[in-house]
């Protein structure tokens, strides 16, 4: 497992795939943004990111976001999805439940034409995730 170390000034934002395993992420405190990658239309079902100390196991609520902003970053499409606050700064595991569940779509049109052929869902082996410290911004 490789230890992904995330700065509030960092130059570099990993990108996780939704099917790997417990990843270990070393953060400062503040609040972080969770973009989903891959699409602008989301559909989150049971799909469920945790963020556990682990040093004293106590789990980080994770709040889905107030504003979620669409952008291409890298020339991929990235919608932020949920937002967390760090108080201490240390290590944490990050997991995902129900991975499959998470269906997401490159076109919001799908809302206005639900039978739209050519916005079809984004192959779910595909999904990424890129945590953003809120001070990138």
């Amino acid at each position: 497992m490789k230890l992904i170390k995330l700065k509030k000034k960092m130059k570099e934002k990993p990108i996780i795939n939704i099917h790997s395993k417990t990843q270990e992420l070393s953060l400062d405190s503040g609040k972080y943004h969770i973009n989903v990658i891959g699409g602008f239309l989301i559909k989150k079902s049971n799909f469920k990111i945790k963020i556990t100390k682990t040093s004293t196991k106590r789990e980080i609520p994770i709040k889905k976001t107030k504003f979620p902003l669409q952008s291409f970053e890298g020339g991929k499409r990235e919608k932020r999805c949920y937002e967390f606050k760090i108080i201490e700064k240390g290590k944490y595991s990050l997991e995902f439940k129900n991975s499959r569940n998470l269906i997401i779509k490159r076109s919001n049109v799908a809302i206005f034409f639900p039978f739209n052929i050519f916005n079809k869902a984004v192959p779910n082996e595909q999904i990424e995730i890129r945590i953003i410290p809120k001070s990138y911004w």
